[in-house]
């Protein structure tokens, strides 16, 4: 079953509209999805002109995420909620690849720091955590893993289907093999 995923304002990689979507919903202090980071861009790389990669946040803190049963990675919301106001000064991708450095030992207490060796405004930033936007924006997207079903990181959807743990460069090569078989003839196959 192909489900659709609203990714409308969340930070991308690749061609927006490329015949195949790469989906993540993902937490910034899961070690499973740290070490999915490390593929990602593999995967991108390895069809460039064919894929659009987009990240969603499914932090599993209950500070803002009442779909989990209980508090598994606190200060996972504070994390997210700050990339998505690095991704409000273009900065998403650097941010998410300084946390994911770090993985599960990175701290809340670094944000700040860290948003200014990036070069983000300080005050664009703090005016951001403040308001609430980050985490509003991070929000949307648990609103959005819960429609969906999302119950664990990293949760890939390809083209609509669900794929529930880490995705290696192989075995995404070999789901576009068997997405291009299950496609209709005449259809926009990956």
């Amino acid at each position: 079953q192909r489900l659709s995923v609203n990714t409308q304002g969340d930070p991308i990689l690749g061609i927006p509209n490329s015949v195949i979507q790469l989906v993540e919903f993902s937490d910034f202090l899961c070690p499973s999805c740290q070490r999915a980071s490390t593929f990602n861009p593999i995967i991108l790389a390895g069809h460039r002109r064919q894929v659009a990669f987009v990240f969603k946040h499914f932090p599993l803190d209950l500070e803002c995420n009442p779909s989990i049963g209980r508090m598994v990675h606190p200060k996972a919301c504070q994390i997210a909620a700050a990339t998505e106001c690095a991704h409000e000064q273009g900065k998403f991708w650097a941010f998410h690849d300084l946390v994911f450095k770090e993985g599960s030992q990175y701290k809340a207490a670094n944000l700040k720091r860290d948003a200014a060796k990036l070069g983000l405004d300080p005050e664009a930033f703090r005016t951001c955590l403040q308001s609430g936007r980050g985490l509003e924006a991070v929000k949307r997207d648990i609103a959005e893993a819960a429609r969906l079903g999302i119950t664990s990181t990293p949760t890939y959807f390809v083209n609509g289907v669900r794929i529930v743990g880490m995705i290696t460069p192989q075995m995404f090569d070999e789901l576009l093999r068997a997405l291009r078989q299950s496609s209709p003839a005449g259809s926009r196959a990956p």
